[in-house]
């Protein structure tokens, strides 16, 4: 739920390098602002909506930062859970409690 989002930038020696009416730089940015703003917006509503929608969701567990574990569903939908230990390359199953947007946090069952 990631979109990557860069300016057309020009190339010597391409066509397009060579073409009338380029976009002007100022544009370009506000183009991408706008942009990266509506892929957050719906990316948080999208995860609100998961976490709303689902009771309990199986998680593969990938890493450990010394207080969470992180994984990702069958739906590549980024969950962190407390643990105490890391439980890399385990499916566990987890109850989505909360999200920032970013990730679902969640509480293993």
């Amino acid at each position: 739920m990631h979109l990557h989002v860069f300016p057309y930038s020009k190339r010597a020696g391409t066509p397009a390098a060579e073409m009338k009416n380029q976009v002007p730089e100022d544009v370009k940015k506000e183009r991408l602002h706008k942009l990266t703003a509506q892929q957050k917006a719906i990316k948080r509503e999208l995860l609100e909506e998961f976490v709303a929608s689902s009771p309990r969701v199986e998680v593969l567990f990938e890493s450990f930062d010394g207080e969470h574990i992180l994984g990702h569903t069958t739906n590549f939908i980024e969950v962190k859970a407390k643990s105490p230990q890391a439980r890399s390359g385990e499916f566990l199953l987890v109850r989505p409690t909360d999200t920032d947007g970013e990730f679902v946090f969640g509480e293993i069952i």
